[in-house]
């Protein structure tokens, strides 16, 4: 019996730690409670059940050692330690906060206890999914207020490298009550796939149509957004959700052909997620200028047109990327072996490096290289970046050993937790996502990453 309470009280810690940080994160990628006192309570709260589940944890460690490519993450941690003693001098407050979110990351949200069930995994995943989908809904439904007002406000923080709060429609683009704009499409496009993910769960008409009505909301604030970054990855979505339906268990014994025309339909799924938002921000566009035209002074509707301000040439295509992604190399090369640090980028370079692009720009001091790849590259060097290829490797192999082998009951939890890995590891590409930016789709991330691996070696461990 105190065994069953113990084991209740430890569940009921670790979804109110997922609560905890959850908002913590929630309301720091929100411009509406950005630096306001609700962080530091729920900082404070996530703190302490962080702090008694990790000693948990620790005493209890041999339960939580196979937890699959465990190995890599405790790599990770430890260069993020050497890192940081190389380059004492660059740490300050905001790079304790970063180890501290890693420990939280690493041994609470991807650990899992050996013993646990999958159904416990899902049904804590359910729980963790409705909170995310109700917070990026409310924030997309007070976006798309501001939108229709025509509010636009925004302010730069000098203690921040000069960095731009905006919230509305501001530079032709809707931030709304987002922190950033590709932040908040990648939210919604999660969202979307948390939508599939619930109709087919769900039989009641009622509850399908608002979900249908959710990914609607979630579509308009990604075109409204102009995010490439939220478009790709909605193309993503599209594209492995396909492959999951083409792809059944039930049909691997077609022949070649048939993959063939699977990969096919994929590619076209991506390009069709890709543009769709934008065919949606078209019709927006062109319904503006008809309210325009029939009112001349009515201000309600906004065109979404953003100025980039940059030449046609590729590299500005990439809206100032390839020049941050050589900073990062070039700063990476100049301490290989461990980096510089994530907080000693800007320092470094002012000191080391004053002409390199980040520093010396228009724009802003550049704190991150928008991609997780250079973001880990710059900041722990080649042991870094050795690690993050050998971890995404070895997920890789476990998942196409393990896939096949999933209960039929398991589909589309599997769906879905693959569908939002891809989605956040896309972003990464493109933007800080899960080591170095405090927002809810890292712990999305590390959720979903760790529950796809632990639930697919209990399939390895069933078959053996």
């Amino acid at each position: 019996m105190d065994r069953i309470d113990k084991k209740r009280a430890v569940d009921w810690l670790e979804r109110a730690f997922a609560v905890c940080i959850f908002f913590y994160t929630a309301f720091g990628a929100c411009n509406l409670t950005h630096r306001t006192w609700v962080i530091s309570a729920a900082l404070y709260a996530m703190t302490a059940v962080g702090a008694v589940l990790l000693v948990y944890r620790a005493a209890s460690f041999r339960k939580y050692i196979k937890t699959p490519l465990l190995p890599c993450a405790v790599l990770m941690w430890l260069s993020y330690l050497a890192s940081a003693f190389f380059n004492r001098a660059y740490i300050n407050k905001d790079a304790v906060v970063f180890f501290a979110m890693w420990t939280l990351f690493f041994f609470l949200l991807y650990a899992h206890d050996g013993e646990e069930d999958p159904s416990h995994v899902y049904r804590n995943l359910r729980l963790f999914s409705i909170l995310h989908m109700g917070w990026t809904t409310l924030l997309a439904l007070i976006s798309f207020g501001m939108l229709f007002a025509n509010y636009d406000s925004s302010y730069v923080e000098l203690d921040n490298g000069s960095y731009t709060v905006a919230a509305g429609i501001h530079e032709g683009r809707l931030w709304g009550a987002f922190q950033d704009p590709n932040l908040g499409a990648v939210m919604c496009v999660a969202v979307i796939a948390l939508c599939v993910y619930w109709y087919r769960r769900c039989g009641k008409k009622w509850l399908r149509g608002a979900l249908i009505a959710d990914g609607v909301v979630m579509l308009l604030y990604i075109a409204m957004s102009d995010s490439r970054n939220g478009m790709l990855c909605l193309g993503v979505v599209c594209a492995v959700g396909l492959c999951f339906y083409w792809f059944d268990r039930k049909r691997r014994k077609q022949k070649l052909t048939y993959y063939a025309l699977g990969i096919v339909l994929a590619c076209v799924a991506l390009a069709a997620g890709f543009c769709a938002p934008k065919l949606v921000q078209r019709g927006y566009n062109a319904a503006a200028e008809l309210v325009v035209e029939s009112a001349p002074k009515s201000s309600a509707l906004k065109k979404i047109e953003r100025d980039y301000k940059l030449n046609k040439t590729i590299a500005d295509q990439s809206n100032r990327r390839f020049w941050v992604w050589q900073s990062g190399i070039d700063i990476a090369m100049s301490r290989p072996l461990t980096g510089v640090s994530f907080v000693g980028v800007v320092p470094y370079a002012e000191e080391h490096m004053p002409d390199t692009y980040i520093v010396n720009n228009d724009y802003w001091d550049m704190n991150t290289f928008d991609s997780e790849i250079f973001n880990l590259f710059a900041a722990q060097g080649f042991p870094g970046l050795i690690i993050l290829i050998v971890w995404f490797a070895l997920a890789v192999i476990l998942f196409f050993r393990c896939v096949g082998r999933m209960e039929p009951g398991d589909k589309d939890e599997i769906a879905i937790l693959t569908v939002i890995v891809c989605v956040l590891i896309t972003s990464a590409l493109n933007q800080g996502t899960m080591f170095y930016q405090m927002t809810p789709n890292a712990v999305l991330f590390w959720l979903a990453f760790g529950d796809l691996l632990f639930v697919l070696a209990k399939a390895r461990r069933r078959e053996v």
